[in-house]
């Protein structure tokens, strides 16, 4: 099946799971429908990228994620969220 074609099916069959009471299908469907970034603000993660490949190349390359995420914030819940999405790319 064509990916367009998933993408013009896929709503229908939420929203008609959700119409027999299926919380799981509205909220799969809320979040299918959602913005890509979802009201958060966009953070650019470049320089912190290359502050990651600067300290691999240098060796040392196992805690250079917590290291920039760190220096990236001071709240820890920050610092988490920065190191898992540096972990991601």
């Amino acid at each position: 099946m064509p990916a367009n074609a998933v993408d013009r099916i896929a709503p229908r069959a939420l929203d008609l799971k959700t119409d027999t009471g299926d919380r799981r299908a509205r909220h799969a469907a809320s979040i299918y429908r959602a913005p890509e970034n979802a009201g958060r603000k966009e953070f650019e993660d470049g320089e912190l990228l290359d502050k990651v490949a600067g300290l691999i190349v240098a060796g040392k390359g196992r805690s250079t994620v917590t290291i920039v995420a760190r220096s990236a914030s001071i709240d820890p819940k920050q610092q988490y969220a920065i190191a898992q999405r540096l972990r991601r790319k």
